[in-house]
């Protein structure tokens, strides 16, 4: 093994591996370190955003028909169902809005 520039070689026929020791493998230990923390963080970032996006069309796509019913409903065409099979509040608010226009077009027959 031969020092050069303050690392050790372990082949010096081939350049690249080199060992660093001293200050210099504290210094690439926590470039090591870096490295790992961004990828991580890009990671979850890239999580996140796939997470938002899922969540968001969850949310708006059942809105958006709730609305066209709402102005279906509005020019007095009762026909219009939601169907949506969901346990939590846009489900509630699309069995109402379903009930509603059936009682309607009963009331209205």
């Amino acid at each position: 093994m031969h020092e050069h520039h303050g690392f050790h070689v372990v082949h010096p026929e081939v350049l690249f591996l080199v060992v660093p020791h001293g200050p210099e493998r504290s210094h690439c230990h926590l470039l090591g370190r870096l490295f790992l923390e961004l990828a991580v963080g890009g990671i979850a970032l890239a999580v996140g955003i796939l997470v938002a996006f899922f969540l968001i069309g969850n949310i708006t796509k059942p809105l958006e028909k709730a609305v066209e019913m709402i102005r279906e409903m509005g020019m007095g065409h009762l026909g219009m169902r939601l169907k949506m099979d969901r346990r939590d509040e846009i489900g509630v608010m699309a069995q109402t809005m379903d009930r509603f226009a059936a009682r309607s077009t009963e009331s209205a027959g």
